[in-house]
């Protein structure tokens, strides 16, 4: 008997769209009422500060119990934008327990713990992935045969305090807008401003882009509304 991989959250086509980051939420409650797991925050953000710590809560609303495996993944970003993810061994984040059962109507908190030191050279962000593995009984009852290994993803954003975001906006001629982060943290495109000395400031920039979240070292190109004017802006927190 075989049993596949699929993804409660699932990760889109594109890789540089990046919308997944707030999508992943919204994705995660269908996933709730099809599978009765509640993943309680689907988001956290964590200062690498010494021993620093945060938890996730799993609330199993079935009428049978669901084993659970706990692993991390870690998103590697490219310049553009797009990620990879690959094994999060030795990185200094560690989640406890690896591996619990959750009784029919049970809670389990899971705890991050970081291990590492007060210092990143850039923001780093990972997958908390709660597994549901396929139990024998499972496999011999799946009419196809097969029997579905279950994914839910938790997002962590973990940044050392002295770390900073650098966000320009640049509009060219051609109708094209770029937002580059040139600093070593991520930040969120609703938590910005752009300013121009000379031109009207743009308040609410996820308005006119739609949310986009911003990894350390990389560039966004889109579209450019034709209401902004041509120029260079620079970005101020808000």
């Amino acid at each position: 008997m075989h049993a596949i991989r699929r993804s409660a959250s699932a990760l889109p086509i594109s890789r540089t769209a990046l919308h997944w980051l707030w999508v992943i939420a919204v994705s995660l409650v269908s996933v709730r009422a099809s599978y009765g797991l509640t993943i309680s925050p689907t988001v956290l953000e964590m200062s690498a500060s010494t021993r620093s710590t945060a938890q996730i809560r799993l609330e199993n609303h079935n009428t049978h119990s669901i084993p659970i495996e706990a692993s991390l993944r870690q998103l590697v970003f490219d310049a553009n934008g797009g990620y990879d993810t690959q094994d999060a061994d030795d990185v200094g984040l560690m989640i406890f327990p690896p591996a619990a059962v959750l009784p029919a109507g049970g809670i389990q908190v899971f705890r991050l713990q970081w291990l590492g030191g007060n210092t990143l050279p850039a923001s780093q962000s990972f997958f908390v992935r709660f597994t549901q593995p396929p139990l024998e009984n499972d496999m011999a009852d799946a009419p196809s045969g097969v029997a579905i290994e279950i994914h839910y993803n938790a997002l962590v954003h973990l940044s050392s305090p002295s770390q900073r975001a650098e966000v320009s906006l640049s509009v060219d001629p051609n109708g094209e807008a770029t937002v580059s982060n040139r600093g070593n943290r991520y930040t969120f495109l609703s938590r910005l401003q752009f300013l121009h000395d000379k031109l009207p400031s743009i308040d609410a920039p996820e308005q006119v882009f739609g949310e986009r979240f911003l990894p350390p070292f990389s560039s966004f190109t889109f579209p450019a509304p034709a209401s902004l004017h041509t120029g260079e802006y620079e970005s101020e927190a808000q």
